[in-house]
């Protein structure tokens, strides 16, 4: 807000004609004045082409901040190092906090007058300047001299009166009475605004001028702002609608989904089931198998660990009677053998009759040999 005020009240519109060739001479002046500080400067006749050059502004600030540009190469070997060179003065003004409004670089490397002016306002607000004795001119010349300049034509700019310095001086030491009383008003709220009014007469008015301008310009942002608050809250009720109404789609996807999900899970789980049964079925009836063996796992009593035979038969062949001289195990047991029922899955199958088929499982004999204990008074005579 201050930069916009130091904008207004020093530079309206800048153009060569508005300002006229005084102005400009001005400028010119205090430039000259401040490079006359390094006897190794030249002065110049131009804004445009002195402070584009790549070399001018560099040394302005070099004189201005007591320490040299960093990076800077002077002269510059080609237009690309005097671009670079205008690039880093603007970098070393951001290192100090100071920036240029509406003026950059690339105004200033093409001869831009408004911003070039505008820079050197900001460096003459922000850096302690030179002024030389009343006494002599620019460059240690008397003013009824006339320096020696680059440029050999006599024009307004060759040769400058002491009250053009002044000005320049006193235009400079207003700016910054302007932009005090400016960060006073805008601590304070719209009561004491009037008050601060009356009480910047030292500045020539400007508390009046401040004031006209605060009012003009909060007036207009608060139109603006509004307006932007207005189409912001716009935006947003849309936006909340939009989300609400997706979150609702999204919703009725997902339990459509989950019944889909669900739907599938208890296909799956019917088609496993019947898979499982199938398959035990196939292994149930398992037609005699090609080969001339079979194999024969038995568990005896409650061992967990099977024991493991062949025999000479095919599946469908192999009988009670056959299990038992495989065996060979003296005493009573009872036969059991793993098998399918179709009612309530795998089953211990038990065997009686030496003459039976024993069941398959999955193209094994899987027996289960329990032994009895039967005492003598058991036994019928």
């Amino acid at each position: 807000r201050i930069q916009i005020l130091f904008e207004h009240t020093s530079v309206q519109m800048l153009t060569y004609n508005d300002v006229g060739q005084r102005t400009v001479t001005t400028y010119i002046t205090w430039v000259n004045n401040q490079l006359s500080r390094d006897p190794a400067s030249q002065p110049i006749t131009s804004l445009e082409r002195g402070l584009a050059d790549g070399v001018t502004l560099p040394k302005l600030l070099s004189i201005l901040g007591d320490e040299p540009v960093p990076g800077v190469l002077i002269p510059p070997k080609s237009e690309q190092s005097r671009k670079q060179n205008i690039r880093l003065c603007f970098q070393y003004l951001q290192q100090r906090h100071i920036h240029p409004r509406n003026s950059t670089a690339p105004d200033v490397s093409n001869g831009n007058l408004k911003c070039i002016m505008r820079l050197l306002l900001a460096l003459a607000a922000n850096f302690k300047t030179y002024k030389p004795p009343e006494t002599r001119s620019v460059f240690g010349y008397a003013s009824t001299e006339k320096p020696a300049v680059v440029n050999h034509t006599e024009t307004e700019s060759t040769h400058v009166s002491i009250d053009d310095v002044d000005w320049m001086y006193n235009n400079v030491i207003d700016t910054k009475k302007q932009l005090e009383s400016l960060r006073l008003l805008l601590l304070r709220d719209a009561s004491i605004i009037d008050e601060g009014g009356k009480g910047g007469g030292g500045g020539g008015g400007v508390g009046k001028d401040c004031k006209s301008l605060i009012k003009d310009n909060s007036t207009e942002r608060c139109w603006r702002c509004s307006d932007k608050d207005a189409t912001i809250e716009e935006l947003r009720k849309r936006l909340r609608d939009v989300s609400a109404n997706k979150d609702k789609q999204l919703s009725e996807l997902k339990l459509k989904l989950s019944a889909k999900n669900d739907e599938l899970l208890a296909i799956k789980a019917i088609d496993k089931r019947h898979a499982s049964s199938k398959r035990r079925q196939e292994l149930h009836n398992t037609n005699p198998s090609p080969r001339n063996f079979t194999k024969i796992l038995y568990y005896i009593g409650n061992s967990t660990t099977p024991y493991l035979s062949d025999i000479n038969k095919p599946i469908g062949q192999i009988t009670l009677s056959d299990f038992k001289a495989l065996v060979n195990r003296s005493g009573c047991y009872r036969y059991c053998f793993k098998s399918y029922d179709t009612d309530v899955g795998a089953v211990r199958e038990e065997v009686k009759s030496d003459s039976a088929v024993l069941p398959a499982w999955d193209g094994r004999v899987i027996g289960f040999l329990e032994k009895l204990d039967i005492s003598l008074d058991q036994i019928e005579i």
